[in-house]
């Protein structure tokens, strides 16, 4: 039986997101609450402390996400991208989701979630793309720099060098 591919992958890559929640470096929040702690006097969190919180996380978008809820008639915020792409233009008055994980796709973002970026855009604008690109290169630079100081002959790079300023000649940080 040929299984659509969405039907995979959708779901492994919500999880992948979810699973981001159960370590310190898997989202840029975990990160962030980390510093703060750090700055308040805290010890700050190891590695997989997050994880009993995050393990929640990724059991219930696992039964989210599971094939047996798709069609379950559950109330859910449902858009174009999981309506069924053969009925799409119909303009029925029901929803007919696509039958795998791709059903629970939104076709806006919410706005609390645009929020961040709509900053994020401000400062960019600000700054400059210029600068920010030229920042940018420094710090590939850097980090190829780095990778050659710590790794020598032991690894290569696989992609062209990340900035005209040949890697050698990146200044080190104090």
């Amino acid at each position: 039986m040929k299984q659509p591919a969405s039907r995979f992958l959708l779901p492994i890559s919500y999880l992948s997101i979810l699973a981001g929640t159960c370590t310190l470096i898997g989202t840029s929040t975990n990160i962030l609450v980390d510093s703060l702690y750090r700055q308040a006097g805290g010890p700050g969190f190891g590695m997989f402390e997050f994880s009993a919180l995050g393990a929640v996380y990724v059991a219930i978008g696992g039964a989210y996400v599971h094939p047996r809820w798709h069609d379950a008639g559950l109330p859910r915020f449902e858009g174009w991208w999981g309506h069924a792409k053969d009925r799409r233009f119909l303009l029925e008055e029901r929803f007919a989701g696509t039958g795998t994980a791709e059903a629970w796709q939104l076709s806006n973002p919410p706005i609390f979630a645009m929020a961040p970026l709509a900053s994020s855009l401000d400062l960019f604008e600000e700054a400059g793309m210029d600068r920010l690109r030229a920042k940018s290169r420094l710090q590939a630079a850097y980090l190829e720099w780095l990778l050659e100081a710590l790794c020598g002959e032991r690894c290569s790079l696989l992609s062209p060098s990340a900035s005209p300023m040949a890697a050698s000649d990146c200044p080190k940080r104090s």
